[in-house]
């Protein structure tokens, strides 16, 4: 079966030396900006807050509960989870995805190598 890990764009990082959007793994896309561009919250010390997530980025990120059960994640824990933090289901952003007017074609596969920052420019 293909692996539903792909590539996607970070909206919030800067574009790589070639210009192209930087990409990151689809399923470590939330611990991304979580390390990359959460901000410290003011009215909480000590804790911090994701940037507002374009809805285009959101529903790349999108991990089917097909693909959470395969990855051994108990579906009552998603439901809790879903619950608690006022996320829509599954099922809610997969009727999205397929209505005519918001499908999303397939996206192209860009590959950046970005040259190390100690050698010497010749």
């Amino acid at each position: 079966m293909p692996c539903t890990n792909v590539p996607i764009h970070c909206r919030f990082c800067p574009p790589s030396i070639s210009g192209e959007p930087r990409t990151i793994w689809k399923y470590s896309a939330i611990v991304h900006l979580l390390t990359e561009h959460a901000e410290p919250a003011k009215d909480l010390p000590g804790t911090y807050k994701l940037p507002l997530i374009p809805p285009e980025m959101l529903i790349d990120m999108f991990v089917s509960r097909l693909e959470e059960q395969r990855l051994g994640i108990e579906g009552k824990v998603t439901m809790a989870y879903r619950e608690e933090d006022e996320l829509p289901g599954s099922d809610d952003i997969a009727a999205l995805m397929n209505e005519p007017s918001t499908k999303r074609g397939r996206a192209e596969t860009l590959s950046v190598v970005e040259p190390d920052r100690k050698r010497r420019k010749e």
